[in-house]
Parts: structure tokens; sequence; C-alpha cells
């Protein structure tokens, strides 16, 4: 029987220990567009002058808006309270319309 610990890998990243809240890298880059209407086009400064332009293709029907945002971040909180109470995570998440009106 070895005594010695196994040694864990130092750059695995486990997703639920990656704080996003308040994290300026994250907030820096925008996620969404802002606007009502959805854009074709995002054009972005960087902190460090770098830019980045992001076109959305016309079969998308436009880059995500701020209400597209909200509801990733219901899903996100739903899949969370899953978790919290013990289950396992799904790749497909179904709901009624209700619950996320």
């Amino acid at each position: 029987m070895s005594t010695q610990k196994e040694q864990l890998d130092l750059f695995v990243a486990i997703v639920g220990d990656i704080p996003l809240r308040d994290d300026r890298e994250m907030m820096s880059a925008p996620m969404v567009s802002l606007a009502k209407r959805s854009p074709m086009r995002l054009d972005w400064e960087g902190p460090s002058g770098q830019k980045v332009t992001i076109t959305a293709s016309e079969q998308t029907g436009g880059i995500a808006t701020i209400y597209d945002f909200d509801i990733l971040l219901w899903a996100i909180s739903q899949i969370n309270a899953g978790v919290e109470r013990g289950h396992k995570p799904s790749p497909t998440i179904t709901f009624r319309p209700y619950d996320l009106l």
C-alpha cells in the first residue's frame, strides 16, 4: 500500500470553482449587445488597445441582446439550483414558458 498522496493537475479548472461574479476581465468584454434590436456587427476595443469585431451571419438573426442574456441567466440559475439540490445537470433544459416569464 502506497502512502504517497496523488498529485493533482495544476491547470484543470473545475467549472464550479471559477468565480464569475465581479470578474473585471469578464466584464470588460461585451457578451451581448445592449441595444433592443439585434445588431449584425459589434465593434469593441479591449483594455490593451486590441480591436475586436464580431459579425453575425444572416441565419443567426444577429448578435445576442440583453434580453437574450436574461434568459441565459435564468437558465444558469435553474441549473445551479438543481446542482445545489443534488441533481446531475443535463445537456438539455426543458421548461414551461410561464416558468421563465
